[in-house]
């Protein structure tokens, strides 16, 4: 049977800045066998963006804290625990940069993140996902190589 092929039908979030929720947040472990968080975020189309956050203190600090922060959750000055599921059901704004690869494909990435404002709280909670303002970019994320996430 032949198969019609639709790029829209990818499910890929699209570039730029998305309102995502963080859907869910999944402990495994990484490639090298370090434990690891996969968070899965999505747009109000349902395109899921999803993270792979290797529990390494540089790695915390450069891809968790971020999101964290713009989650609207306060960072700990000191030493702490940090529950992972206080993020499931938050809405944060994101960058999206989306990357190409023979192996996965297309594939959208977080390339940093920013809370919401008074006004994007009001435009979703009436379901519209339009800015009447850009919203701010986030510009917090400063991402490297990281041979633990399961592509490349």
């Amino acid at each position: 049977m032949p198969y019609t092929y639709d790029p829209d039908a990818l499910g890929v979030v699209p570039e730029g800045v998305q309102m995502l929720t963080v859907t869910e947040i999944k402990e495994t472990e990484s490639n090298k066998g370090d434990p690891m968080w996969i968070v899965r975020m999505e747009d109000k189309d349902g395109y899921e963006l999803t993270e792979f956050i290797v529990h390494k203190p540089n790695i915390i600090d450069w891809k968790f804290r971020p999101l964290w922060e713009a989650a609207g959750l306060e960072w700990p000055t000191g030493r702490a625990v940090l529950d992972e599921a206080k993020l499931v059901g938050r809405r944060v704004l994101v960058t999206v940069k989306h990357e190409k690869s023979q192996q996965f494909g297309l594939q959208a990435r977080a390339e940093g993140y920013a809370p919401l404002g008074a006004d994007d709280e009001t435009q979703s909670a009436q379901g519209a996902m339009e800015f009447e303002t850009a919203p701010p970019k986030p510009a917090n994320a400063v991402y490297g190589d990281d041979d633990d996430i399961p592509f490349g």
